[in-house]
């Protein structure tokens, strides 16, 4: 419940506060688009830290209705040696399998969209660990 409400504050914030340095989300309908990041978080430990990530430069992943995908920005250097991906169901969750694998430890994210926000999740976080994209194509 509490994401749920960070998440429309987000929104909120996003429509709402327009200047040099904001990004107006548009509306779409399931992954295919492209979509920039604005929102990193962790745990270093003892509580969990959000970070919001300035619109300029860009940070985006543009992912294809074929299934290839494109990276754009130093903080997405990690999803850089992907050029495809493949959205399983796996009971309720949504994963989104990186391809071509070249490191085992990193093969897949949960993903959610609602509101034309996707928040990835990386099962291997112990404490937690997210990065949250509006879509903006």
């Amino acid at each position: 419940m509490k994401i749920l409400s960070l998440i429309s504050a987000l929104s909120l914030l996003l429509f709402c506060c327009q200047s040099a340095d904001s990004v107006e989300p548009i509306q779409g309908q399931g992954l295919p688009g492209t979509w920039l990041l604005y929102e990193v978080g962790y745990s270093p430990g003892a509580g969990y830290v959000t970070d919001k990530i300035p619109a300029q430069p860009a940070q985006t992943l543009t992912f294809t209705t074929e299934g290839q995908m494109q990276v754009q920005g130093e903080r997405l250097r990690g999803y850089q040696s992907f050029t495809n991906y493949r959205l399983d169901t796996v009971n309720t969750r949504v994963q989104l399998h990186y391809l071509p694998v070249i490191d085992s430890n990193f093969t897949y994210e949960l993903a959610q969209i609602r509101n034309d926000t996707l928040r990835l999740s990386n099962p291997g976080c112990i404490e937690g660990c997210h990065s949250a994209f509006v879509r903006i194509k």
